[in-house]
């Protein structure tokens, strides 16, 4: 499990490349909060909120009486997502850190969002049950993962690349803690409705990643990927200088674009449940 001290490291990095990832991901915020079935006056919790998504735009939705609550393990990133709100004039949205992924402050909500969350939930099946207990009736849990590693070659072609070069070994399955540890769909819906949620239905949603080059790509997931830093931290100079021409070909020749620039595109899945 990826841990508080980890996403702290990172967080003035995903600050820098904010604007990228801000303009792939907001397509799969917007389609959480249009499933949450929310309004204005609405009580709303998002876990894992990071940089503060999706719920700065759950807290547009239910203004001018309703209010979000967005809860992370990183302090540096919730220091980061209060700027955000500061400048953007949100003032019914509040940011607390917790000290695990599964604590929550008590409700009840009206929903409850979770975008690129859930996989680092260490006791999933435990938590998925203290959501329910704070949701109202008739309330919605959505939450974002990703599908499997090659259907997201933003996150996954670094390290697929160093397991070619040798650098790692193949992993048969993610490990929890892994962005892909949620990927199967049908399992996730069947822990949800072990946890006693009824409706729990699944779709994909595909976005694009963009950026100028390769070599971006590669200074992207070098700043903004614990799992790259770590690897990059245990490697030599040569083998770290193979490791980015191999990702910079990788990126090149799988996702380069005439212009020069990368285009990646990645799946997501968002999970719907709704509280009996």
């Amino acid at each position: 499990m990826a841990s508080d001290h980890e996403f702290d490291a990172v967080a003035l990095a995903w600050q820098r490349w904010f604007p990228q990832m801000q303009a792939a991901t907001r397509p799969v915020s917007e389609r959480m909060v249009a499933l949450a079935h929310i309004g204005p006056g609405a009580h709303v919790l998002d876990v894992g909120t990071g940089l503060g998504d999706p719920a700065l735009l759950a807290a547009e939705t239910v203004a001018p009486n309703g209010n979000v609550i967005g809860v992370d393990i990183s302090p540096a990133m919730l220091s980061l997502a209060r700027k955000r709100a500061h400048k953007d004039g949100v003032s019914n949205v509040e940011f607390r850190q917790v000290e695990e992924d599964d604590e929550i402050p008590a409700g009840p909500y009206d929903a409850i969002l979770s975008r690129f969350g859930l996989m680092f939930v260490p006791d999933l099946d435990r938590a998925l049950a203290q959501y329910r207990a704070q949701l109202r009736r008739h309330a919605r849990l959505v939450a974002a993962t990703w599908a499997t590693a090659p259907e997201v070659p933003q996150i996954s072609t670094p390290m697929m690349v160093a397991a070619e070069l040798g650098f790692v070994p193949q992993s048969p399955a993610p490990p929890t803690g892994s962005p892909f540890s949620l990927s199967d769909g049908p399992e996730l819906t069947r822990r949800l409705e072990g946890a006693g949620f009824v409706d729990a239905k699944v779709e994909p949603i595909d976005i694009t990643f963009r950026v100028e080059s390769p070599e971006a790509y590669y200074r992207h997931v070098a700043d903004v990927s614990p799992s790259v830093r770590e690897l990059l931290a245990t490697l030599d100079g040569p083998s770290r200088a193979e490791l980015k021409e191999g990702v910079e070909q990788a990126a090149a020749t799988r996702f380069g674009r005439p212009d020069g620039t990368v285009a990646m595109t990645n799946r997501a899945l968002i999970t719907t449940a709704s509280n009996p």
